[in-house]
This record gives C-alpha cells, sequence and structure tokens, in this order.
C-alpha cells in the first residue's frame, strides 16, 4: 500500500467525498404512514371484494324468490280441465 494512496483518501475523507459509502445499504426503513396506507388500500380493496359477492348473492336469492314464488302450488291458475272436477 502506497503512502501517496492513503494521503488521497485522507483528503476525500476531509472533503466528504467518502461520506456515500458510510450509508447503510439495503432498503430503506419504511415510513410509518405509507405503510399504514398501503394497510388500509388493501383492507378496502378486499372489503369492496366482499361487498360485490355479497350483492351477486343478494340479487341471486331475490330472483330465486321470484321463481320460488312464481312456481308455488297457490300462485298455479288450474287448467280447464281442473276446474271441471
Amino acid at each position: 500500500m502506497y503512502s501517496s494512496l492513503l494521503t488521497e483518501w485522507r483528503k476525500q475523507r476531509d472533503r466528504g467525498a467518502l461520506q456515500a459509502l458510510s450509508t447503510s445499504r439495503g432498503p430503506k426503513p419504511a415510513d410509518p404512514a405509507s405503510r399504514r396506507t398501503a394497510e388500509l388500500e388493501a383492507a378496502k380493496a378486499r372489503l369492496e371484494a366482499e361487498l360485490a359477492t355479497a350483492r351477486s348473492v343478494i340479487r341471486i336469492q331475490g330472483e330465486l324468490s321470484a321463481l320460488l314464488a312464481k312456481l308455488s302450488p297457490s300462485n298455479v291458475v288450474p287448467s280447464e280441465s281442473e276446474q271441471q272436477r
């Protein structure tokens, strides 16, 4: 190792050129507000999907109820042959 190299490193250090090397590597710590926002957005998407499913179930139940009401014996009009009996 040469003394000139050490001298150059010391000059760079004094000028702050090596500060970038002192920062930690890896992902930055997550901002608590942005993490909370992401959690809330995920929960909102999940709840919207559940709401869409519930609306579909309610619509199908209504259609089924209407169909069963139409097919129930009390709503069936007797045919002419049944009326003559």
